[in-house]
């Protein structure tokens, strides 16, 4: 077995000097979620940050920094090319597997966020997983939900020794076959240890229902943190709108449909993907998802706290949310006159 680990794209985004501004001019896809127009669906605490949009000057920041990151990965692609050439010279390759993934992903301006890892918004929480080896088909595509604690038991499935103990599962056979579906969610979480949240406590929420809700999940006295890149020298260039870039500690989970996010002062956040894949419209507040959000509470307080083969449960059919209430008719009589 052999780990290898890069640290390209990580800042301070210096490229190898013969990939340097070679991808300088080039188009870059427009990033789902950037500089995001209105964030009154925030929880209180990130709209206390960025209460403004991103500048011209941030904007051009985070421009330059994107293609100094593309032009990193040029000596990546270099790295796992000539590994594959030297297992292919071998004469292993094709009994060999090779998982490529990272760690976490990075904030590029979503959600008025110019720079961050911590939060549990796709930006952050997404991350590429690629699998090569004997059985797996070329090209394929696999939209099953995985985490980072199944590649330990894939790695251990390979070997002819699986451990049941462990919290992940084989990615063997989604890979295989990448048809092959589940209903099992992903747990979030993030914390720096025993504190109180730090964005205070919502107004809006009553503060017993917040205790109750964030004691039943495990989250009661967690802290968070006070820099979303947690990194003990973050780079200046990379701070929120308002300079804070704080978070309170939270638990998530997020299903094929929905992500549902409880913060240690009692906030929450609900995003239906199927129609908002940016996760630009919380739904924390909207009555017709009240059956969903009880769903995802409770699988959330299942999940919070789950050992080996409790975190590889799947969860039952989840609701519809309520249909929307039919619009009332017109009375006649009244003092709206008609449109010349």
């Amino acid at each position: 077995m052999m780990n290898v680990w890069f640290n390209a794209p990580h800042g301070p985004f210096e490229p190898a000097p013969r990939h340097l501004f070679t991808r300088s001019g080039a188009w870059l896809p427009r990033v789902a979620g950037f500089n995001e127009k209105d964030v009154s669906d925030k929880p209180r605490w990130l709209r206390k940050q960025a209460r403004k949009r991103l500048g011209k000057h941030l904007k051009r920041t985070i421009t330059n920094e994107r293609l100094r990151r593309e032009e990193q990965l040029l000596s990546v692609d270099e790295a796992v090319r000539e590994i594959v050439d030297s297992l292919s010279a071998e004469g292993i390759l094709d009994e060999t597997y090779i998982i490529f993934a990272s760690d976490n992903g990075f904030f590029r301006g979503e959600h008025r966020i110019a720079g961050g890892k911590y939060l549990p918004y796709d930006p952050s929480s997404k991350v590429p997983l690629l699998i090569r080896g004997p059985g797996i088909p070329a090209g394929g595509v696999s939209d099953e939900l995985v985490s980072l604690t199944d590649v330990p038991e894939t790695i251990l499935d390979i070997a002819g020794s699986p451990d049941p103990s462990l919290d992940g599962r084989s990615l063997l056979p989604y890979a295989q076959n990448p048809e092959t579906r589940s209903a099992r969610p992903i747990l979030l979480e993030a914390d720096t240890g025993p504190g109180r949240g730090n964005a205070g406590p919502d107004p809006a929420s009553a503060a017993s229902l917040a205790r109750s809700a964030t004691a039943e999940a495990r989250l009661a006295g967690r802290k968070g943190v006070k820099n979303l890149d947690q990194e003990r020298d973050p780079i200046k260039s990379l701070k929120s709108a308002a300079n804070g870039n704080f978070a309170p500690a939270y638990k998530a989970i997020r299903t094929d449909r929905y992500l549902y996010v409880l913060y240690a002062n009692g906030q929450t956040e609900l995003y239906d993907m199927l129609y908002d894949p940016a996760q630009l419209r919380s739904l924390a507040s909207n009555k017709r998802f009240n059956p969903v959000r009880k769903y995802l509470f409770n699988a959330l307080v299942s999940f919070a706290g789950c050992a080996g083969a409790g975190c590889r449960a799947e969860l039952p059919a989840e609701p519809l949310p309520l249909p929307k209430p039919k619009p009332k008719p017109m009375k006649k009589g009244g003092k709206i006159e008609p449109l010349p």
